[in-house]
């Protein structure tokens, strides 16, 4: 069993004084006592890498960080695969994609991670990939070309719509094309079909994009960083915990009224753990 970190995990790893930091360090040390491995996200150390970078991560913060990060994350695979390879690691294929994840990839994240940790000075530090703006400007294209897409299926949208008095029929139209699509234009070698595995990726885009038509209307040019706290939600495929910090993210998942929010755990549920709280089974509907 599985559980991966976002950077807002990390961050409070680094920093005693939050109010989260002990919650969230009895509740990680409780998962790893229950039989989870923990593994930092993909786009998570490509977050870090930027921000340490950038100097919003301080450099003081971040040894604290990678030292209990150290005693907490899987020898084996510190950062876990992510993205397309995620899928294609779980035998989820686009028909005509690729059918391996690349080779050589786990050896590369695993050196990545080594030189996170020995570095000993900021400048020693990864530099972040250039693939961080292309994701980021396919959030937006991605909005876009829904609303594109709501436009074709149902006509003209009037905007803004009321999200108050609305019966989320637009949210559940666009959450069943997006099943409907990856349940036909994919492949699944195994496990549970597309649908059913990332229920909540599908609903949080669908919700957002509700959003996107009201008076006060979701912005995906400027909230182009939600990109990868949603690319988090990828890794309940597996089906695997998702540990974040993002408020933002877990009020979305909340909202969405996907099944798999029990696999979404926060500081609040994190503590619940480290009080005894029984912890979550991953088990599909």
């Amino acid at each position: 069993m599985k559980a991966v970190l976002d950077t807002n995990i990390v961050r409070t790893l680094g920093q005693p004084n939050d109010g989260n930091h002990e919650v969230i360090l009895r509740g990680l040390r409780r998962l790893l006592v229950g039989g989870f491995s923990l593994h930092l996200a993909y786009f998570t150390v490509v977050e870090l890498m930027e921000q340490v970078h950038e100097l919003r991560f301080p450099w003081s913060d971040w040894k604290l960080a990678r030292s209990s990060l150290q005693q907490l994350l899987d020898p084996d695979e510190p950062i876990a695969l992510g993205g397309t390879e995620l899928l294609a690691d779980l035998g989820i294929f686009t028909k005509d994609g690729a059918a391996a994840v690349p080779r050589g990839l786990r050896e590369n994240l695993n050196e990545a991670w080594v030189a996170m940790t020995t570095a000993s000075v900021p400048g020693e530090f990864p530099s972040p990939s250039h693939k961080r703006q292309i994701e980021k400007d396919s959030w937006a294209e991605m909005f876009e070309g829904l609303h594109a897409e709501a436009k074709k299926a149902v006509g003209d949208v009037p905007e803004p719509i009321d999200l108050t008095s609305m019966d989320g029929s637009l949210g559940e139209g666009m959450f069943r094309l997006f099943c409907e699509s990856w349940d036909t234009k994919t492949r699944v070698s195994g496990g549970p079909k597309p649908s059913v595995r990332l229920d909540a990726m599908f609903r949080v885009v669908a919700h957002l994009f509700r959003r996107r038509m009201a008076a006060k209307p979701y912005n995906s040019r400027k909230r182009a960083n939600d990109v990868f706290d949603w690319e988090l939600l990828r890794y309940l495929a597996v089906p695997a915990l998702v540990c974040t910090g993002d408020r933002k993210l877990m009020k979305a998942v909340e909202e969405s009224g996907t099944w798999q929010r029990k696999w979404v755990l926060g500081p609040a549920e994190l503590e619940h753990l480290a009080n005894g709280a029984p912890q979550p089974e991953l088990d599909w509907p």
